[in-house]
């Protein structure tokens, strides 16, 4: 071997002066698919690791808690003012079922738009962890305030609601991050 890279030819060129120039021609090239060895497609887990998704969760997580608190504060200035019959039905767990539902749609929304360049199960693995975690968060602390104030209903009786109140707001995530990302 000459030391020449592999797929270059030389060429000799006579200049009028007499001297004599070496060429290489550019060498050929055929298309070789990159090796597939070390890249892994990302999996749902994924979502607890890369940074993008980490704050979309910690962000949603944290809309959800401070919702939670507010419509809890609102239970114990009811309970501490004493007019149970003005916000009675209205600032209950059952309130912090509804809100988590429609707080979904937005949360969501928000997240498929900023993580718009992920794959789709990145997106979906996000935006329903924090629909499921973050309205755990919200309904316990509305049931918890709830409780305190009012000692209406145990834990034991709840459970089933917000088992049902999950598979929605899970269904609703997947769904609005369906809908954004295809229009």
């Amino acid at each position: 071997m000459s030391g020449e890279p592999e797929g270059t030819q030389n060429t000799d060129v006579q200049h009028g002066d007499g001297y004599q120039q070496a060429q290489q021609s550019p060498p050929q090239q055929s298309y070789q698919a990159p090796p597939q060895q070390g890249y892994r497609q990302p999996t749902i887990g994924d979502i607890f690791s890369r940074n993008d998704t980490k704050y979309e969760l910690k962000f949603g997580i944290a809309l959800y808690a401070v919702v939670g608190l507010a419509l809890s504060v609102t239970m114990i200035l009811e309970y501490v003012l004493g007019s149970p019959g003005v916000t009675g039905p209205v600032a209950g767990w059952y309130t912090g079922a509804v809100i988590a539902l429609v707080m979904t749609v937005f949360i969501t929304q928000e997240q498929s738009s900023m993580l718009d360049t992920l794959p789709d199960n990145l997106a979906y693995g996000t935006a329903s962890v924090t629909a499921a975690v973050g309205t755990l968060v919200l309904l316990f602390f509305s049931w918890l305030f709830q409780e305190l104030t009012a000692g209406t209903i145990g834990f034991g009786e709840v459970v089933g609601t917000w088992i049902a109140v999950l598979v929605g707001v899970v269904l609703i995530a997947v769904g609005t991050v369906a809908v954004v990302r295809k229009l």
